[in-house]
């Protein structure tokens, strides 16, 4: 993988958790138009709810994930930070994809779970480039082995 593409498509990435928010905002705006359309016209009003209520899943989750990530990636709990991101971004959808239909039927009539996948996939990728542009790289140079440490397969 190129990943020299990747790294320039991340550094347009806003570097604030507030640029990063709006550019998740507005990408689930983006998302949620055509999103909503085919709910309202394959299941009426509860798809309406549906597709409001897997944005506001989708942005929430994604915008927690952020924020944890930024707190903790230049503390020494990097790993930790990374991890409960991951948590939080995915469970968040997915606890909502569960319990929500559950306590409220007009988003099981509205096929909630249905509405939230895109919304959802759409939004975990514009969470992790921003993610990955807010990570702070350590200023130290990679430097080449020299050969005695090649030998002694000490890396």
């Amino acid at each position: 993988m190129n990943w020299r593409i990747f790294n320039q498509i991340s550094q347009l990435a806003p570097k604030s958790i507030a640029g990063c928010s709006t550019l998740v905002a507005a990408v689930i705006l983006l998302v949620l138009l055509p999103v909503s359309v085919w709910s309202v016209d394959q299941f009426g009003q509860p798809g309406l709810w549906s597709s409001t209520v897997a944005a506001i899943v989708c942005f929430v989750s994604a915008v927690a994930a952020i924020i944890v990530a930024r707190a903790l990636t230049a503390t020494p709990n990097a790993v930790a930070g990374v991890l409960l991101s991951i948590l939080i971004r995915t469970g968040g959808p997915l606890l909502a994809a569960v319990l929500l239909p559950r306590f409220f039927p007009i988003l099981e009539q509205g096929r909630f779970f249905a509405v939230l996948l895109p919304l959802y996939m759409v939004t975990l990728f514009v969470e992790t480039l921003v993610s990955v542009s807010l990570v702070e790289h350590p200023k130290t140079e990679l430097t080449p082995l020299d050969e005695s440490e090649k030998r002694s397969g000490v890396s």
